[in-house]
């Protein structure tokens, strides 16, 4: 038992849990600060949004990085199936980010699921088919770009600012989720990414 439990956190360790455990927290303190009214958008006159439905990227972020390291030597040389392993990895990412959002209930919790159900799905993906060293991008651009442009002065979302969209959106519930299945299945099966694929 002691054994399993050692070789469990070892695991854990391997796989780069910190960056994600940091993620998680500054996460849980963030939703305590960010502001429940919109905020004004930089250099866009009359237009403000709200940021907390963005307030998931935080969890999100680090986990591109985390990813990758599945594919190190701990799974090179371990003697569980891979499968198993990438499975154990995929069920923590998931933990953490559903324990990361439990204090966004003060907000509209469908929409702060919904959003980190879609983040984590894009990171999965962008360990998967980007370059390490870019891999972090997606998961920061593109909900900064539905911040800036998203919405205009009526507050009117646009079609493709699925993480701005209200909560009853079918779209972007869609959306999210069709990337979330994406990404998982892809993180499951996919024996090497592109990003440390030899030439």
């Amino acid at each position: 038992m002691v054994a399993d439990l050692r070789a469990g956190w070892l695991f854990v360790r391997c796989w780069g849990s910190r960056p994600l455990l940091v993620g998680a927290v500054l996460t849980c303190v963030a939703w305590w600060f960010v502001p429940v009214q919109p905020v004004t958008v930089p250099a866009r006159a009359g237009v403000a949004s709200l940021l907390w439905p963005l307030v998931p990227v935080l969890i999100a972020a680090p986990l591109p990085s985390a990813a990758l390291t599945a594919f190190a030597d701990l799974e090179a040389t371990a003697t569980r199936a891979r499968l198993g392993l990438r499975i154990r990895a995929l069920g923590l990412y998931w933990l953490l980010a559903c324990v990361a959002i439990v204090p966004g209930g003060r907000f509209d919790g469908a929409i702060v699921l919904r959003n980190t159900v879609g983040l984590v799905g894009v990171s999965l993906l962008a360990a998967l088919l980007t370059p390490t060293s870019l891999s972090w991008l997606p998961v920061t651009v593109i909900p900064m770009a539905m911040w800036l442009l998203g919405q205009d002065a009526n507050r009117t979302t646009a079609g493709w600012a699925v993480l701005l969209a209200p909560a009853g959106s079918a779209v972007a519930t869609t959306a999210c989720t069709v990337v979330a299945v994406a990404g998982s299945v892809s993180y499951l099966v996919c024996r090497t990414p592109r990003a440390t694929r030899p030439t």
